[in-house]
């Protein structure tokens, strides 16, 4: 069947090309899974903070909520988007403790915000 030199050659390419073609689309699938799961732990923090009373308690558990969401084999963007958004709500949790109010990092938080949306449509 292999008799031929060429045949003998391309064959083996062609199984390494179809496995990398494979392997990469397996990859992407579970980025896009896992996004979504991060998608969905997201809005159900923010659904949770929007029920919550008033108060600076309220931000510290959507913080904590953040921080808690399963980020494994999602993509590294997501997971640092994700990371940056909770830090900058942290950051401004700081600062109204220190008497500066929320609105001293709204720039910041809504920067944070715009680059966990970029990377979660990036995979979706």
């Amino acid at each position: 069947m292999l008799k031929k030199k060429s045949t003998r050659v391309l064959l083996p390419i062609l199984f390494i090309v179809l496995a990398v073609f494979c392997a990469q689309g397996f990859i992407a699938a579970v980025h896009q899974t896992r996004t979504s799961a991060v998608e969905r732990d997201f809005v159900a923090a923010l659904a949770q903070l929007q029920n919550s009373p008033p108060g600076i308690g309220r931000v510290e558990t959507f913080v904590a909520r953040l921080r808690a969401i399963d980020t494994n084999h999602a993509p590294v963007e997501v997971k640092q988007a994700l990371h940056n958004y909770a830090s900058a709500i942290q950051q401004s949790v700081n600062a109204a403790k220190a008497g500066h109010g929320f609105a001293s990092n709204d720039a910041a938080i809504a920067e944070a915000r715009q680059g966990f949306v970029d990377a979660v449509r990036e995979y979706d």
